[in-house]
């Protein structure tokens, strides 16, 4: 959701006119064209998180993550996940 915030700001006795600010609820809110677009960053960036702590964890070289990658997006698709 976003909102518009006016602000004024008083610097040495006078009250200046703040343009109106957008805020939103998250990064991938002001970034997304839909909700559903906002969603789907959403998950994505959640499971990139989970896969670099799975391959921290691990104890993976860059190179034995690389082999794997192919099997993670194929199991994040099947989960209905755009890779897109």
């Amino acid at each position: 959701m976003k909102t518009l915030k006016a602000r004024k700001v008083k610097v040495d006795k006078v009250v200046i006119d703040l343009p109106l600010i957008e805020t939103y609820e998250s990064a991938w809110n002001a970034i997304a064209e839909t909700p559903e677009q906002a969603a789907n960053l959403r998950a994505r960036s959640e499971l990139m998180r989970q896969i670099a702590a799975i391959v921290k964890d691990s104890g993976w070289t860059q190179l034995e993550a690389e082999i794997w990658k192919p099997t993670i997006w194929r199991a994040a698709m099947s989960c209905g996940l755009s890779t897109r």
